[in-house]
């Protein structure tokens, strides 16, 4: 059997995933995940409010923009596990601890092979298959993940996966537009 490290590191990133998100249960992941995304969505909504008035405080850009999404991040991740707590122990008293479990389980899975896809979206996708390095054509998960990509760059406008010098607006480090040259 021809075992690629691609398709070994996969494999086992899915069954530590899994195993991982069967101990936590379905219901835990999906509110510590949506947590994520809201704290992603507030740093996106509080960071231009909270940037102005900092710039004569911390002076350098860099630094006043870590300092602000750290603090934005960690204020929401902990306010959300305060509202979310409640709600994991009204839904531990209930009776579906199995299929909590089972769908945990298949989460954790999901979990490593949507990143795989986000990986692969922005590597391998943009280039020629010819291009591939050796590990990636021999691959027998990359079509699976190859399939699953292809589906996420068609239905969601956010991947861009055209090359830099054929996105309109790109800007080179000097200013210049690309079109331009």
């Amino acid at each position: 059997m021809d075992n690629n490290i691609i398709d070994l590191i996969l494999i086992f990133s899915m069954i530590i995933s899994g195993v991982l998100a069967l101990f936590q249960g379905f219901f835990k992941e999906f509110l510590a995940l949506l947590g994520w995304v809201i704290a992603f969505i507030n740093i996106n909504i509080f960071m231009p409010f909270l940037s102005q008035p900092l710039e004569n405080i911390i002076v350098n850009d860099t630094l006043r923009d870590i300092i602000i999404i750290s603090l934005i991040f960690i204020l929401t991740l902990i306010i959300w596990r305060i509202i979310s707590f409640p709600l994991l122990k009204i839904f531990k008293s209930t009776s579906i601890g199995y299929l909590d479990k089972l769908l945990g389980f298949l989460f954790g899975v999901a979990r490593i092979l949507i990143l795989a896809c986000i990986v692969y979206i922005y590597t391998l996708l943009p280039n020629e298959k010819e291009f591939y390095p050796e590990f990636a054509k021999n691959s027998k998960l990359l079509p699976i993940i190859e399939g699953i990509s292809l589906l996420i760059t068609e239905n969601f406008e956010i991947f861009d996966i055209r090359p830099l010098n054929e996105i309109e607006n790109f800007e080179l480090e000097n200013g210049e537009n690309q079109k331009a040259k």
